[in-house]
């Protein structure tokens, strides 16, 4: 059976909050499904018999695999998780479809124009042509982006984290990453690893402006591999402030 290549696209939206973070133990608790109908039924045993599916994600990487354990549990089907940041995700997914190579069966990552890019060149399946059982109608239209191409799954709040053994009271601004007092004391994922994160300093420079970046580059900020070792490194001690948590 050839493997259809779909995209899931993850939303992000930016606030200014702090949150801690939790891990999944791995093992699951869902049931295996045993009502479906006669249509999703043929579409499962043919799932089965086709073999593992493959799924690229930028979201934590206990909660991808959570997601791929919990669907293997429910309709029997193998699934293998591969997690990167978006920036490393497209570019890897992109060269092995160049090339004919591809390992995705799914790609779920920040919302960006890696999407239409993948849907011209045919690398991946828009989902609005794809002939899916009555319960993928269950996500309402205004949900799906891309002309209905590909289906939001999540909006990923974008968020300041700091270490309160370090810092007695949160920031109340984004201005924070511009004090000297934080300076050296910074971790800040690479502009270009993700499209949210691109968004983001964007907007902080139509806000505050170029010298409000300059003040930001004055604090010698270190280079984090992301929202999810720079979360973990600012709670280990590494820095006082995160970005993106």
């Amino acid at each position: 059976m050839k493997k259809i290549l779909a995209a899931l696209a993850a939303a992000t939206a930016l606030s200014l909050t702090v949150s801690g973070c939790g891990s999944s133990s791995g093992s699951s608790d869902v049931k295996p499904a045993t009502n479906l109908d006669a249509e999703t039924k043929k579409l499962v045993d043919e799932a089965k018999a086709a073999g593992k599916v493959t799924m690229y994600g930028m979201i934590e990487e206990s909660v991808l695999r959570q997601i791929a354990t919990d669907f293997e549990a429910r309709y029997g089907v193998k699934v293998e998780s591969v997690r990167l940041v978006s920036g490393d995700l497209s570019q890897r997914f992109s060269t092995e479809a160049s090339s004919g190579k591809n390992r995705a069966d799914l790609i779920m990552l920040t919302d960006s124009p890696f999407y239409d890019d993948a849907l011209q060149k045919k690398w991946i399946t828009s989902f609005a042509d794809v002939d899916l059982p009555p319960m993928a109608d269950e996500l309402p239209k205004k949900d799906y982006a891309h002309d209905g191409a590909t289906p939001i799954v999540g909006f990923v709040p974008t968020k300041l984290v700091y270490n309160t053994d370090a810092v007695d009271q949160a920031p109340t601004d984004w201005k924070a990453y511009a004090d000297p007092k934080f300076k050296g004391k910074i971790l800040l994922a690479e502009p270009d690893s993700s499209p949210a994160d691109l968004t983001f300093w964007s907007l902080m420079r139509q806000q505050y402006g170029d010298g409000f970046l300059r003040q930001i580059a004055a604090n010698a900020p270190k280079v984090s591999g992301g929202a999810v070792p720079g979360t973990q490194a600012v709670a280990a001690g590494e820095g006082d402030l995160g970005y993106p948590g």
